[in-house]
């Protein structure tokens, strides 16, 4: 679900402003399955009040930038962003 809400979040963002169709300059666009295998875990935070915060490196799909995803006690699952 967190992946899911990352895609959701961000794959129009990547493929409108990071993505480029000549392979020289950039990462090409991607579809949603492109997308999510491009998605590794860096690592979760698990907090006492049952709060989480899901991390993920996305490789060079955002120039290194780091993904952050937001977990509620209510298990709300907030929306992604991107750090670093």
């Amino acid at each position: 679900a967190c992946r899911a809400r990352v895609a959701d979040d961000y794959l129009d963002t990547y493929n409108r402003a990071w993505a480029d169709d000549d392979p020289e300059e950039g990462p090409p666009p991607l579809d949603r399955a492109g997308f999510l295998a491009s998605l590794r875990p860096a690592g979760i935070s698990l907090y006492h009040t049952g709060m989480s915060d899901w991390v993920y490196d996305p490789g060079d799909l955002f120039a290194g930038h780091g993904i952050s995803l937001y977990v509620g006690e209510d298990r709300v699952i907030g929306r992604a962003s991107l750090f670093g």
